[in-house]
């Protein structure tokens, strides 16, 4: 296999990581949003601690819970949002490719150029397209160029 087609399945196998990964988190978030609104509607009388007379104390307790559960529904839509865009990377990981050599360097490197970064550990497959040194791709024929 050359070198490009191992590189675009090794991109690839790194996004569907990552997804699979999103997709274990978000089940595990539903699950625990699921329990949390059923505590509330189990427990509503229980928050306050048993005291239905201090209403400040209860609407306290309940607003820390609604806030919780606020927090992982944010969580949830995060990651929803982030394998919808890994989706889309899946079917295009990357766009262009630069070919470049650094001032003051010997050896050429390459950058993939896609709709977001693709990073594992440490290790940059695909730069984002807003990235300064997307420039090149965009602003450069053939010959010197900077960013």
């Amino acid at each position: 296999m050359d070198k490009e087609k191992q590189y675009l399945e090794n991109t690839i196998s790194v996004l569907k990581n990552k997804f699979n990964n999103n997709v274990k988190r978000l089940n595990s978030i539903k699950s625990n949003l699921t329990d949390g609104v059923r505590y509330l509607a189990e427990n509503r009388r229980d928050i306050a601690g048993g005291n239905l007379n201090n209403p400040e104390n209860m609407a306290g307790d309940i607003a820390n819970v609604f806030t919780s559960l606020g927090n992982i529904e944010e969580q949830q839509s995060e990651l929803e949002k982030e394998n919808r865009k890994l989706n889309l990377q899946l079917k295009n990981p990357y766009f262009a490719r630069i070919d470049f050599t650094p001032k003051g360097r010997d050896k050429k490197q390459k950058v993939y150029i896609g709709i977001g970064n693709v990073l594992e550990n440490n290790k940059l497959y695909v730069i984002d397209w807003r990235a300064p040194i997307s420039s090149l791709y965009y602003d450069f024929d053939l010959g010197e160029g900077s960013f």
